[in-house]
């Protein structure tokens, strides 16, 4: 079968798609977008596009009697026009932009929340990957905390891993260091897992007779307690790190 010859002057499907969501003709849905008080955006959309790529939004549309179906307006007051508007040229054109060399975390952040609130499991699974690329030690408290908030479980293992790997180098006691705000910020839980992961880590690296002797007793004392406190947990870190 002959194959037709490529016409590099016709836009491409993504251009098109894009196209589409910036002119919003023969859309039939409006999303207003952004926080109240501040000048909000209107996206003019297509409930079709909407429902293929967000149960949550399939959901809202199933029920002709919901007040956003009636009134073919949604207003969404807790994520940004720019989260928005990236979000919405993923779901149009299959694409995430992102430039991890001019972009801070903070975006990736807010698209994050967007993907795990409206259950776009396939975006959310990218962010997770370009934020475990973006982990540094000011960074990775920061990130975890979102991980563990938006149920981001490749995104948290990453935060853990890199916490073990460098725990020279992030856990300290200096009361300005990104440890000391997440220390006294984090749930007891999430702090435990961490101390699990370091004890272990240091029984894999030390003898027998040198060192275990005394992080068995460490992990012994952790298991002996139903709720740990912050400063408790800290002690145990500081050992083992």
């Amino acid at each position: 079968m002959a194959e037709l010859p490529a016409n590099d002057t016709m836009p491409s499907y993504r251009q098109k798609m894009q196209s589409m969501l910036e002119s919003g003709r023969f859309s039939d849905f409006t999303l207003v977008v952004g926080p109240p008080g501040q000048e909000q955006k209107e996206f003019n959309v297509y409930r079709v596009h909407l429902s293929a790529c967000s149960p949550v939004f399939n959901a809202m549309f199933s029920n002709a009697n919901t007040k956003e179906v009636l009134e073919k307006r949604a207003i969404i007051e807790d994520v940004s026009a720019a989260t928005m508007r990236r979000m919405l040229t993923y779901f149009y054109t299959g694409e995430l932009k992102y430039d991890l060399e001019t972009e801070k975390e903070g975006p990736l952040f807010e698209l994050l929340y967007a993907a795990d609130k409206y259950q776009v499991n396939l975006l959310k699974a990218q962010c997770e990957m370009l934020l475990g690329n973006l982990i540094t030690v000011n960074s990775v408290f920061t990130t975890l905390q979102y991980a563990e908030l938006h149920n981001a479980l490749t995104l948290k293992e990453r935060c853990l891993d890199f916490i073990v790997n460098n725990s020279d180098r992030v856990v300290s006691r200096d009361t300005e260091s990104a440890w000391a705000q997440f220390e006294a910020a984090a749930r007891p839980e999430l702090l435990k897992d961490i101390f699990y992961r370091m004890a272990k880590k240091k029984v894999n690296q030390t003898s027998i007779v040198e060192n275990s002797n005394a992080i068995s007793e460490s992990v012994s004392q952790v298991e002996e307690l139903d709720s740990l406190t912050g400063p408790i947990l800290l002690s145990f870190l500081h050992r083992v790190a």
